[in-house]
């Protein structure tokens, strides 16, 4: 039983703290052209069009 309620409890963390991030997400309108995600080592960048629209660094 104290098991189950542990797990539980871990579950309700995690998702407490991950949910909240979906808030980050850009958006991204295919009118504006095409949505490009390139990755390499050092990271990702998204570009739509020509402007650069976000650089993420791998840690």
């Amino acid at each position: 039983m104290k098991r189950k309620k542990l797990t539980a409890s871990m579950i309700a963390l995690v998702m407490s703290v991950s949910l909240p991030m979906t808030t980050y997400a850009a958006n991204w309108y295919l009118e504006d052209g095409s949505v490009t995600v390139n990755a390499d080592n050092s990271g990702q960048t998204v570009t739509q069009g020509s402007d650069l629209q976000c650089r993420m660094r791998l840690l």
